[in-house]
């Protein structure tokens, strides 16, 4: 499932969205209890968010993928693959 579908799944799970927000930017000003329009207001910049789209991509890729990714290029600098 790729972002603007997983987005749109939660559009009308208020904890859900108030959640993701919290991981994506830290603390937040909105109460628990938003209203509706607070909430489009928050999944519309949610959906535009370069890093809210990277925070859901590195949440759903699993962490071998980012360890090998950073391995290659620690050895690639390093001298270590004879690149």
């Amino acid at each position: 499932m790729n972002y603007e579908n997983w987005l749109e799944s939660i559009k009308d799970d208020p904890k859900e969205l108030v959640k993701f927000n919290r991981e994506v930017y830290g603390k937040t000003n909105f109460n628990e209890d938003c209203d509706k329009e607070t909430l489009n207001y928050l999944y519309d910049c949610l959906k535009k968010s370069e890093r809210g789209k990277q925070w859901y991509i590195f949440k759903t890729t699993p962490l071998i993928t980012h360890w090998s990714r950073s391995h290659n290029r620690i050895m690639r600098y390093s001298g270590g693959l004879g690149y």
